[in-house]
């Protein structure tokens, strides 16, 4: 009963990686060959790929992103900056207990605007910056969806040269 427990807490469920490379899995699979199931192998090039896109994001933006978590939203002490990891990583280990698929920058970001509440005074949050992070995570889905309709529109009303319907 232990082992199986431990096996369960300690499998990915949901990260980010997961969350981006699991549909492309999917699309690879039907692409690849022409069905679908409810449980797929995850290629090994697929997991380069998201640790190769996580690099080169965390590479190109992610000083923009740690700096304005950094002392921006609230202020850091190497105490704080534990307690912060820490409830972002038990949020993070409880969500993959629960299978529910969570981001950890999120996470983070919440745990920051907590540990920076106990400080007293909510004063010592940047709500501007809370504001920004807020209306980034709102702005994301609507725009994905808008793009995607765009893009599959162009798609659709692409000539097919020589192919018959």
């Amino acid at each position: 009963m232990g082992t199986s427990l431990l096996k369960s807490i300690l499998t990915p469920r949901s990260n980010d990686v997961a969350n981006a490379m699991g549909p492309l899995t999917v699309i690879f699979q039907v692409w690849d060959t022409g069905t679908s199931g409810k449980s797929l192998p995850v290629p090994v090039w697929v997991l380069a790929f998201g640790g190769i896109a996580i690099d080169l994001g965390l590479a190109t933006y992610g000083y923009n992103i740690m700096r304005n978590l950094g002392n921006r939203l609230t202020l850091h002490s190497p105490s704080r900056g534990f307690s912060m990891e820490l409830g972002a990583a038990l949020t993070v280990v409880l969500a993959s207990r629960l299978a529910v698929p969570i981001s950890t920058t999120q996470c983070i970001v919440g745990a920051t605007m907590a540990v920076g509440l106990c400080n007293g005074d909510y004063k010592s949050i940047n709500w501007r910056m809370m504001l920004w992070c807020y209306a980034g995570w709102l702005i994301t889905v609507p725009l994905t969806c808008f793009i995607s309709a765009i893009l599959m529109s162009i798609i659709l009303k692409a000539p097919h040269f020589g192919l018959t319907s």
